[in-house]
């Protein structure tokens, strides 16, 4: 009888063990059970969130495809709008230039008609004429310029200069050219010229060119080098 007990003892204390390492197992296993889940659900909330920043990602793209688009759209709107200003600017020169070509033939014209024809000037010009030319440049280089370093250098240019000029023109210089003549000696820009004369500067060009075909100049030379060599 003993002995019967203690086997029923022995198997009650193995099913007591068996069924605490049953129930410590089932235990661990629902552990690892939800720590599965745990870590699935983790998974899933990364793959979501990985989801959502792939959206927010190409909404990105989108965004900033679509503002390329437009800053390209407006780089060429405003590349065409220059264009568009650059030709009216273009226009606006071709008929600033016309009219700046019509209005030196017409200068031209009004200088042919006023200029006066060569004279014989050998006779006039002498200390006395060439004084009264002087004079009357003073005059209105006083009243036109008001420049005394203009006045000074007319007071100190040479006679002989114009008498030489004179003759090296074959007597093809009038007043009036002998008038521009001693500006340009004296170094005038050719604004002063312009302003001293009462006309455009486009006149004094014309005026510059011809008194180079009345001293046989060549095209290439240049004038006011050509007074500077008479000077040394």
């Amino acid at each position: 009888m003993n002995r019967y007990q203690k086997r029923i003892l022995y198997l009650c204390v193995f099913l007591c063990v068996l069924l605490v390492a049953g129930l410590l197992f089932f235990n661990r296993f629902l552990q690892l059970k939800r720590k599965n889940a745990i870590n699935l659900l983790e998974i899933t909330r990364l793959e979501k969130t990985e989801a959502e920043v792939q959206i927010q990602l190409k909404e990105e793209m989108l965004k900033r495809s679509e503002l390329e688009k437009y800053e390209a759209l407006l780089d060429i709107h405003f590349k065409e709008k220059e264009l568009t200003e650059q030709e009216q600017e273009l226009k606006s020169l071709f008929r600033q230039k016309e009219m700046l070509e019509e209005q030196i033939i017409e200068q031209a014209k009004i200088l042919e008609n006023r200029e006066i024809q060569p004279e014989k000037i050998q006779t006039r010009l002498n200390s006395q004429s060439i004084s009264g030319f002087k004079d009357e440049m003073k005059q209105q280089i006083r009243s036109r310029l008001k420049s005394t370093v203009y006045i000074r250098k007319v007071d100190e240019m040479d006679d002989a200069l114009l008498i030489n000029l004179e003759k090296l023109s074959a007597g093809k210089l009038s007043p009036l050219y002998i008038r521009y003549c001693i500006c340009f000696i004296i170094g005038m820009s050719i604004k002063d010229v312009a302003d001293c004369f009462c006309v455009e500067v486009s006149t004094v060009h014309i005026i510059r060119h011809r008194l180079k075909q009345r001293l046989k100049l060549n095209k290439d030379e240049d004038l006011d080098v050509y007074f500077k060599n008479l000077r040394k």
